[in-house]
């Protein structure tokens, strides 16, 4: 983002050089003032003034500027001598005001910079088209693994086993509709158990049955890495981290480890911001993914015009995939439309435990989810895989 440009003509910049004010209050927030005669961005700025982005979070901005006086070098027609000619010019200003991050978050960013800075390049690859006849992207839903439940005959490496099997045969279940333009993943959706060290829900709930928190994570996120992987095989992967009721923390977090991980790969997108819910636009299909605990599904409709009207007008199928129940469906129903935007809960990949047993939830099918999305024609088929 730059400022009004100055003047286009040749000016003597030693008469108005950059004017930098940095100042510390008492609570360790810092303000940075700068004034340039030239188009300064905000980056610029705080990298003249010293300011790390990695350890410092913008709190404040105001642009503006003023008037300053100036001399352009002129040349007389008549005699050919140079002389100074006043004008007034436009002065460009930035004033900032940051906060210092907790060091925790600042260590944080510092690994998830050089953990970007050493991502393995890959080349975009040239995936085979033989036999495509129509654009298609396919969507795989794995949502509620609950990597982490320990039970007597359940651990994670059985979590992991399961999810690298779901995949393949996902994969091998929608060959006849390939191959595929991409391959997305709402990633998350209760990826993990537990979201802490006290081995409970990002709400506190307790979870006896959880493994070790720091098995749990590392198993997370050794599983995602190799799933991307396996999915970067066959098609162009688009990966959005969606977060849980059960891993808030962890899939945000994770979602930021997979984004540095293929920073350097070509083939993979991921996309770890913090909102959480998100959008997909394929030519004519808008989806939304949202994990399916904390938005009343009525809402849904109002979500696609009001955060992304033009999307919303441009296309003609709307889908909302949701996850959270560990079965098809709520209470109620298991799919429907309102205002033109379907919603759907999907089944889940969760085992049968302690909690499923106290509320008589005995006999779901455990199942993964994948959509075949047309990108002329809309959704045209549904794949379920059984565990």
């Amino acid at each position: 983002m730059n400022l009004r440009p100055a003047v286009e003509e040749k000016v003597d910049r030693r008469a108005y050089a950059p004017r930098l004010t940095t100042k510390y209050r008492e609570n360790g927030d810092g303000t940075v003032t700068v004034d340039s005669a030239d188009p300064i961005s905000l980056d610029d700025a705080l990298q003249l003034a010293g300011f790390d982005p990695m350890h410092w979070e913008i709190k404040e901005v105001k642009t503006g500027g003023h008037q300053v006086p100036m001399k352009l070098e002129r040349e007389s027609p008549d005699d050919g001598r140079k002389f100074h000619w006043p004008i007034q010019t436009w002065c460009n200003k930035w004033h900032v005001l940051l906060k210092p991050l907790h060091p925790s978050v600042s260590a944080l960013e510092d690994v998830l910079a050089r953990m970007q800075k050493a991502s393995p390049k890959v080349p975009r690859r040239k995936y085979s088209k033989k036999g495509r006849k129509q654009k298609r992207a396919l969507e795989i839903d794995l949502f509620d693994a609950h990597i982490g439940l320990s039970m007597l005959n359940w651990s994670i490496k059985d979590a992991q086993d399961m999810l690298y099997d779901m995949v393949t045969k996902i994969l091998k279940q929608a060959e006849p509709y390939g191959p595929f333009d991409e391959i997305v993943w709402p990633f998350g959706n209760d990826w993990g158990h537990i979201d802490n060290l006290e081995g409970t829900t990002s709400a506190g709930t307790n979870q006896p049955e959880a493994a070790a928190w720091h098995d749990i994570y590392v198993s997370c996120e050794e599983t995602a890495i190799n799933i991307v992987r396996m999915l970067a095989e066959v098609a162009p992967v688009r990966v959005f981290a969606v977060p849980g009721n059960h891993d808030r923390m962890t899939s945000f977090s994770l979602g930021r480890v997979l984004k540095a991980m293929f920073h350097g790969d070509k083939n993979v997108t991921v996309v770890a911001d913090k909102d959480p819910y998100k959008f997909w636009r394929y030519g004519t299909n808008l989806l939304m993914f949202e994990h399916g605990h904390s938005i009343q599904p009525i809402r849904f409709a109002s979500l696609f015009a009001k955060e992304r009207p033009q999307d919303y007008a441009d296309t003609t199928y709307h889908e909302v995939h949701c996850g959270d129940k560990h079965r098809k469906g709520t209470a109620g129903r298991i799919a429907f439309e309102e205002f033109g935007v379907g919603v759907e809960f999907c089944a889940g990949l969760t085992p049968t435990n302690e909690w499923h047993k106290l509320k008589s939830f005995v006999d779901q099918n455990v199942m993964g989810t994948a959509y075949v999305w047309n990108y002329r024609t809309g959704p045209e088929a549904r794949l379920l895989v059984r565990v």
